[in-house]
């Protein structure tokens, strides 16, 4: 709990001292509890991931994924759903940290290959507009973006959109948002008062001051080389 604390609080430090102390301690121990290596594997990548050190990031969320893979195919007989619905869901959620790593590094292709697997566990478990797989979803189409996939990345956030108005309705701002993407994906060639027009529409979504959306905003608008978000600040810490 005090690793988790130091960790919410950003002090990485500490919280990765204690997370390996609590790693040394299980691999010590003669019954080894897989779940909670694994969730302590991943707690390691999170931290790797804050400080900047990607390849250790990496690292730590692989091997936090194949213990997760056995514990999972191990469970596959013992009749709880619900607890094989949680390790799968946990087992996404590493797979989309891995994938989002491999997109940083720019190793596209193996992004998209991690974002893909993560959204097939995802649909077993989770709802349709679960924030993990929108996010993934999000991810996905910005990968495929940066392959030059654009139809790829077109029909991913068409499947976004299908799914937020099922659950939201059209009206919701984060409907709004993907439609706004959608069209700026859809322009042809110089519309320069299309994609200003876009701009404007995502600054319009981004006074919800809303940081991780202006994230996503900054990301696409990158692939798609247009610029225009300077003006808006948004307050609040990433998530």
């Amino acid at each position: 709990m005090k690793a988790n604390a130091c960790y919410a609080l950003g002090q990485f430090g500490d919280a990765l001292k204690l997370w390996k102390k609590s790693i040394c301690l299980i691999r010590k121990s003669k019954v080894q509890d897989n779940q909670v290596m694994a969730e302590l594997l991943n707690n390691l990548g999170c931290v790797y991931f804050e400080i900047g050190t990607e390849i250790k990031a990496l690292k730590y969320f692989k091997e936090s994924m194949q213990i997760q893979k056995k514990a999972l195919f191990d469970n596959v007989y013992g009749g709880n759903d619900s607890l094989q619905q949680h390790h799968l869901h946990r087992l996404a959620s590493t797979r989309a940290n891995i994938g989002y790593i491999y997109m940083r590094m720019k190793k596209t292709d193996r992004a998209i290959e991690y974002f893909d697997v993560s959204l097939l566990d995802q649909n077993l478990c989770l709802d349709a507009h679960h924030p993990l797989v929108m996010s993934t979803m999000e991810n996905l189409a910005i990968a495929y973006m940066r392959k030059g996939n654009k139809d790829s990345a077109i029909q991913t956030y068409s499947k976004m959109l299908t799914a937020q108005i099922e659950t939201l309705g059209a009206a919701h701002h984060e409907c709004v948002a993907t439609l706004t993407k959608l069209t700026l994906l859809q322009l042809k060639g110089r519309e320069k008062a299309g994609k200003n027009s876009c701009v404007r529409k995502i600054q319009d979504c981004l006074r919800k001051n809303d940081p991780c959306q202006k994230e996503r905003f900054e990301k696409l608008l990158k692939v798609c080389k247009v610029s225009g978000l300077k003006t808006i600040t948004v307050i609040g810490k990433r998530k």
